[in-house]
């Protein structure tokens, strides 16, 4: 019988850390909902998560450049960022007003 080892790299530690984080940032989201109204929530989350994403892209990714975009690409890029930054957040956050926060987190664990 083989045994096989399994090599844990910075890789596999990244994917992990990103869902153990995706999977608490519901119920988070939802103690939050005590305190701040949904609206102003997700205007808060996204730019923190914006902001973190880009010092990790200046502190370890120094040789990294804009690859040119096609004129026809922008609209999708514009729709994606409208949707999925704008109204993706600000439905999770209502939506979260209502359920507990184990059900909803259940249900955007489905979604994936």
């Amino acid at each position: 019988m083989r045994i096989h080892h399994i090599a844990f790299s910075f890789s596999t530690a990244a994917a992990l850390s990103a869902a153990a984080l995706f999977g608490a940032s519901t119920p988070l989201a939802k103690a939050l909902l005590r305190d701040l109204s949904p609206v102003l929530l997700a205007g808060l989350l996204y730019p923190a998560s914006g902001i973190g994403l880009g010092w990790v892209r200046i502190t370890g990714d120094r040789g990294w450049h804009v690859p040119p975009m096609a004129e026809k690409e922008w609209f999708g890029l514009l729709l994606a960022i409208g949707l999925g930054d704008v109204l993706g957040p600000l439905a999770l956050t209502l939506g979260l007003t209502h359920p507990p926060a184990a059900t909803a987190s259940l249900g955007q664990n489905r979604t994936g």
